[in-house]
């Protein structure tokens, strides 16, 4: 039997503050409020040029490095920025009322901050962050509920962001589809019909539905339940 290894009290307290501290930055800041637009500007400038530094979490994160951070510690400072960026033009009442309200709800064992860096942590790069981001964000608004968005990272964490710019920008139950959606079948992103047919279609390039000798089964995909909430809450007209 493996032995368990658990985190030491430092590292657990160093989690403790990071949620506590995300916590605090997403309910009290506004991005806005830096002067920059943050979709024109790059980030890596912004952070260079410490125009982030007042931020409860970036002012954390440097603590907690010292003098100097890690390449995986800034790179996890650019996720964490991402995420921010999708939350900056809602107000700060509205994000700390549903923080509140996760937090003291006896359905969610962990905290939202510290549930938030599992999240983002995991997160492919900045631009996937920003996407976790945008899904936080329609909790906030009341679009999804929480439950909602854990599931929908939790689909999202399996696949690539260009496999998810495809999915949401994409009718993916138009042929010609077929290898992009097979790629998705397993995410929870599509299911599937099961037909019969003889590869013969119609004039409208629907498929024929025949049976008997020389038929074969085919997979049509539509959109999941947990597809169409990811697909409509990120916007079908738009690039991700």
């Amino acid at each position: 039997m493996r032995a368990v290894i658990f985190p030491k009290s430092d590292q657990m307290n160093e989690i403790k503050t990071l949620a506590c501290s995300l916590e605090d930055t997403i309910k009290s800041s506004e991005l806005k409020n830096i002067g920059y637009d943050l979709s024109e500007v790059a980030l890596d400038s912004i952070m260079s040029e410490g125009l982030l530094k007042d931020l409860p979490i970036v002012g954390t994160l440097l603590n907690l490095g010292k003098t100097a951070i890690s390449i995986r510690d800034y790179l996890f400072q650019k996720k964490i920025i991402g995420f921010l960026t999708a939350l900056d033009d809602v107000s700060v009442a509205d994000k700390e009322d549903v923080i509140n309200k996760i937090n003291n709800s006896k359905e969610f064992q962990v905290k939202i901050g510290e549930k938030l860096l599992y999240i983002i942590d995991k997160s492919q790069d900045h631009e996937k962050a920003k996407v976790i981001g945008r899904l936080f964000k329609a909790v906030v608004q009341g679009e999804i509920t929480y439950k909602t968005f854990l599931i929908a990272c939790s689909v999202i964490e399996s696949i690539t962001y260009e496999q998810l710019d495809w999915f949401v920008t994409t009718d993916v139950t138009k042929p010609p589809n077929d290898e992009e959606a097979v790629q998705l079948m397993y995410t929870g992103l599509l299911s599937y019909d099961t037909i019969l047919t003889k590869g013969k279609r119609n004039k409208d390039g629907s498929l024929k539905r025949e049976s008997g000798e020389g038929s074969w089964s085919e997979l049509i995909p539509f959109v999941s339940p947990i597809g169409r909430t990811i697909k409509n809450t990120l916007s079908i007209k738009q690039k991700i």
